[in-house]
């Protein structure tokens, strides 16, 4: 694939934006599917038009939501982050570690509801202007530890085994 393009890179995580920041929207349309299953079982018609719209709506509405998983994605290998945004005209950032041995800010953002469903944002501010954000990652915990040990062992490249 595409994100694969890394040569020589070991892919140690693929992230892509959790379903859970989509849990509003998902119920949405399982309610609208509840409700349109409810009187086709009750046998109350209801004009085709406006059963094309529901079913548009709850299309549009898991459309959005997978649409705006796959927009952007983040590879993390042993040696940076790969951030690729787009769907048709993709863009890459790569974020190598070893300049960011000179972190200033790594940090992870959470709201109540963020911490009970297990995702969150990090955030990365560099004192040489290195910055990037990954949205709404599963276990950010974990994510923001294996950068934290990815950047320390990127400190010092002559100590890294290869």
């Amino acid at each position: 694939m595409e994100e694969n393009r890394e040569v020589g890179e070991r892919v140690l995580v693929k992230l892509r934006k959790s379903r859970k920041v989509f849990f509003v929207e998902y119920v949405c349309a399982i309610i609208l599917i509840v409700l349109l299953g409810g009187l086709y079982s009750k046998g109350i018609t209801m004009p085709s038009w406006m059963f094309r719209i529901v079913v548009v709506i709850i299309a549009g509405i898991i459309l959005f939501a997978e649409i705006s998983r796959i927009y952007t994605r983040y590879i993390i290998t042993p040696t940076k982050v790969v951030i690729i945004s787009g769907l048709f005209n993709e863009t890459r950032k790569n974020i190598y570690f070893h300049p960011l041995g000179f972190v200033a800010d790594l940090n992870l953002g959470q709201s109540f509801v963020q911490r009970i469903l297990d995702y969150g944002t990090i955030s990365l501010s560099g004192s040489q202007g290195y910055d990037f954000v990954m949205e709404d990652v599963n276990s950010p915990h974990e994510v923001l530890k294996m950068l934290e040990d990815l950047i320390e062992a990127n400190k010092n490249p002559h100590s890294r085994k290869r």
